[in-house]
């Protein structure tokens, strides 16, 4: 399963609940923070999936800046898969050649996006931020 939304719509909530009934959750946003051994500036993949998110006039995305990433997050949810895990990832994936890309990847995955009001994302969002402070 792959859990997508907007920042703060509760990916991580639900793979981290998913967890505590046996799945295994892949947090990509953890990884975009260096968990894992890609070695390409992945504060540039975090900075392209947001613009893509959050405009909807940004052009296709370089595959360079991208793909690595989301292969290697597939890379972590198969290897679990192929142990016999349930396996949750919980990452944004945007735009339709991203899904597209996740999809031949890994042939059964699900796609569950979250809907949140703009409200609630602003009062999670500054909710978050202050919890960093």
């Amino acid at each position: 399963m792959w859990v997508t939304g907007y920042t703060c719509s509760g990916k991580t909530f639900i793979g981290d609940y998913l967890n505590t009934q046996g799945w295994c959750h892949v947090e990509g946003d953890a990884c975009a923070y260096g968990i894992n051994e890609w070695e390409q500036d992945k504060w540039s993949t975090m900075q392209v999936v947001l613009q893509m998110w959050a405009d909807p006039t940004y052009g296709k995305p370089s595959e360079r800046v991208w793909k690595g990433y989301y292969a290697d997050l597939v890379r972590k949810a198969k290897a679990l898969a192929t142990r016999g895990k349930n396996v949750v990832v919980s990452f944004p994936a945007p735009r339709l050649e991203v899904r597209n890309f996740i999809r031949l990847s890994l042939l059964r995955v699900k796609f569950v996006h979250l809907e949140v009001t703009e409200d609630n994302l602003i009062r999670r969002y500054i909710k978050k931020i202050h919890a960093k402070c």
